[in-house]
């Protein structure tokens, strides 16, 4: 996409488009009741490409998410609740640590 910056200059941008998206119903045990606040308090984050998965967070579970690959939907790998937050991933060897 081309745009002009603030001195008449163009320049190009280049625009992603949304391959997938982790569900968080799928990840997470989402309530029906004040969903919409449920997901301000407790955001998905994704952190860490290891591999063929992505790892992320949400309040307090991780997970692992397998990439869609041809006909197969991207789909929760692996989760685990924790007894606190998570604030950060680390990967090596393709697995998480």
């Amino acid at each position: 996409m081309e745009r002009i910056d603030p001195w008449g200059q163009k320049y190009n941008v280049a625009v992603l488009t949304e391959s997938w998206s982790p569900a968080s119903d799928r990840i997470h045990d989402v309530p029906h009741e004040k969903y919409e606040q449920w997901l301000v308090d407790n955001p998905l984050v994704v952190d860490v490409k290891a591999g063929h998965r992505r790892y992320g967070c949400q309040g307090q579970t991780v997970f692992a998410i397998d990439l869609p690959t041809g006909d197969c939907a991207a789909a929760v790998s692996r989760r685990t609740t924790l007894p606190g937050t998570p604030l950060s991933m680390l990967a090596a060897n393709g697995t998480s640590l």
